[in-house]
C-alpha cells in the first residue's frame, strides 16, 4: 500500500500543517483528486493523489503538523479492495472498544480511594475552623483581635505569597509567612502585607501631620511611607498586562527564521543608483491609452521586465553561495516579494528572461491574485533565482532589503516620483526611481552589482528595449 508523504511545496518548507482531509479511511480514492489541504510556510495547498485505490489510514490529523517527508496516510492500491472498505473502519473500533473497556475498569479502582481521601480529607477543614477557635479562646487571656488574626496562619505553616508581597514585606519589614492571606487559596497579597504593616503602626499616620513641632523619634515612625514609592509597581504590572501578544504563525515563524538565517550567514552590501524614469512613464501613458492587454502595464512589469534582461546581461548576480563554489544558473526565475496579511510571500516568476513584458504583466497580476487568496501550485513558490522587492506604491523613496536565500541578491525598488534634476547643467524636474540592490558577497563583488544596476537603468531610461524580445536589442 502506497504511502502518502508530506511534500516540499516551496523552496523555505519545513514543514506542513494539516488544515482539512477531503476524505476518510475507506473512501474510495482517484489519481488527481484531492484529498487533503495542507497549511505551509508560504500558504494553504491542496494535495492530490498521485495513486488510486481506497484511503486506508490517515497518520496525521487536522490541526497537526508534520515535516517534509512524513507519512500522512496511507492508500490501499486495489490489491485488497475488497476487504479494506468494510474492515478498515470496523477493525479501529474492535480495537478501541476493548481499550476503552479496559480503562473503565482500571479507572474504577482508581475511582474507590478518591472518596476515601475525601472522607479522609472532610476532618481537615474541620480542624482547620478549630485552630481558629482555639486562637479565640486566647484572645481573651489578652491577645488583641488584630494579634490573633496574624498568629492563626502559623498554625498552618505553609503560607503562599505572592511574589509582589514579598517584595513590598521586605520594604516594610513584614514577615509575610504569619500573615492569612485573602488572595485565591489563601495566597498573602501585596495589600495583606500592608494592612498588616498599618496594623502594626497606629502612631505612624500620626506624626506624619504635625511635622514642625514632633521630636527626632516621630520623624523615624513617619519614613517607612516614603518606601510606599513602590507603588510604581502596580502601573507597571498593568502595563505588562495591556501588552498585546500575536503568537506566530508558520509563515511569521519561517520569515524569522530565514531572514537571521540570512543576515547571519550573508555578507550583504549594499549598491544604489537613481534611474531617470520620464520615458518610462511616458511610455506608460501610452501603453495605458491603447487599452487591452497593454493597458494593464505598470512600473512594476517595467522594472521586473529591465530585471531579468539585466540578469541575462550579468549572469554573475543570478548565481548562490555553495559552500565549495558559486552556481551561475540557466534560467532567470524572479521572485516577487508580496505583502499578505499574515506577512510576505515570494512567487515566482519562471523564465522571465524568456517572457515578453506583456507576459510578465499577466502572470504577474496571476500571482497577485493567488497571493490573496493563497492558492498557490507548488511551482509558484519554488525556483526562484533572484529578487525584487518593491515598496513604491507606499510612497517610500528607498529602502535595503534581505536577501532571500539561496539567492545572491534582492533589487530594492522605491517609488516614481517627480523630484530635482539637474540635466545639461540646469535644475529642472523629472520622475526618477531609487533602485538598491543587495548583494551576498560570497558570491557577488562591488563591481558585478554596479554592472548589473548599470544594465537595469538603462533599460528602464529607455524603455522601448523592454518591447524588443531579448537578443534582438
Amino acid at each position: 500500500m502506497p504511502d502518502i508523504t508530506m511534500p516540499k511545496l516551496s523552496d523555505t518548507m519545513e514543514e506542513g500543517k494539516i488544515l482539512r482531509w477531503l476524505k476518510q479511511p475507506g473512501q474510495p480514492v482517484e489519481i488527481g483528486e484531492v484529498l487533503v489541504e495542507v497549511e505551509t510556510d508560504k500558504a494553504d495547498m491542496e494535495i492530490e493523489a498521485e495513486q488510486g485505490g481506497v484511503l486506508r489510514e490517515i497518520r496525521l490529523q487536522e490541526g497537526d503538523s508534520g515535516p517534509v517527508g512524513a507519512v500522512i496516510a496511507v492508500v490501499d492500491d486495489g490489491s485488497v479492495a475488497d476487504a479494506a472498505p468494510g474492515a478498515a473502519p470496523e477493525a479501529p473500533a474492535a480495537t478501541e472498544a476493548p481499550s476503552a473497556a479496559a480503562e473503565t475498569p482500571a479507572a474504577a479502582p482508581v475511582v474507590t480511594p478518591t472518596p476515601t481521601s475525601a472522607a479522609a480529607s472532610a476532618p481537615a477543614p474541620a480542624a482547620t475552623p478549630a485552630t481558629p477557635a482555639a486562637a479565640s479562646t486566647q484572645s481573651p487571656a489578652g491577645t488583641s483581635a488584630a494579634h490573633a488574626a496574624s498568629t492563626a496562619p502559623p498554625a498552618a505553616g505553609t503560607a503562599k505569597v505572592s511574589p509582589l508581597a514579598r517584595t513590598r514585606a521586605a520594604e516594610l519589614g513584614v514577615d509575610p509567612t504569619t500573615l492569612r492571606g485573602t488572595g485565591p487559596g489563601g495566597r498573602v497579597t501585596r495589600k495583606d502585607v500592608e494592612a498588616a504593616h498599618a496594623a502594626s503602626t497606629p502612631t505612624a499616620p500620626a506624626p506624619a501631620k504635625p511635622e514642625p513641632g514632633q521630636p527626632g523619634s516621630g520623624t523615624v515612625t513617619v519614613r517607612p511611607p516614603p518606601a510606599k514609592a513602590a507603588p510604581s509597581f502596580a502601573p507597571r504590572s498593568g502595563d505588562a498586562a495591556a501588552i498585546r501578544r500575536i503568537p506566530l504563525t508558520g509563515m511569521r515563524a519561517a520569515i524569522a527564521r530565514r531572514m537571521t538565517e540570512s543576515k547571519r550567514e550573508a555578507p550583504h552590501f549594499y549598491v544604489t543608483t537613481v534611474a531617470d524614469m520620464d520615458r518610462a512613464v511616458e511610455l506608460r501613458a501610452g501603453l495605458k491609452a491603447s487599452g487591452g492587454v497593454a493597458a494593464g502595464v505598470t512600473y512594476n512589469h517595467l522594472i521586473l521586465k529591465a530585471c531579468a534582461d539585466a540578469l541575462v546581461a550579468v549572469p554573475e548576480m543570478n548565481a548562490r553561495f555553495a559552500g565549495d563554489a558559486i552556481e551561475v544558473l540557466p534560467e532567470v526565475n524572479l521572485g516577487m516579494a508580496t505583502a499578505v496579511p499574515e506577512g510576505l510571500i515570494v512567487p515566482v516568476l519562471h523564465d522571465a528572461d524568456r517572457s515578453s513584458l506583456f507576459d510578465i504583466a499577466a502572470r504577474a497580476r496571476e500571482l497577485g491574485e493567488k497571493a490573496k487568496q493563497r492558492t498557490f501550485g507548488g511551482k509558484d513558490l519554488s525556483g526562484g533565482t533572484f529578487s525584487v522587492s518593491n515598496l513604491g506604491m507606499y510612497d517610500v523613496e528607498s529602502f535595503v532589503a534581505v536577501i532571500n536565500p539561496p539567492q545572491a541578491g534582492i533589487l530594492a525598488v522605491g517609488s516614481v516620483a517627480q523630484r530635482p534634476v539637474v540635466r545639461d547643467g540646469e535644475l529642472r524636474v523629472g520622475h526618477t526611481v531609487h533602485l538598491t540592490v543587495s548583494c551576498d558577497h560570497r558570491a557577488v563583488d562591488g563591481a558585478r552589482a554596479a554592472e548589473f544596476l548599470t544594465e537595469v537603468r538603462k533599460r528602464l531610461e529607455n524603455p522601448v528595449s523592454l518591447l524588443v524580445p531579448q537578443g534582438e536589442e
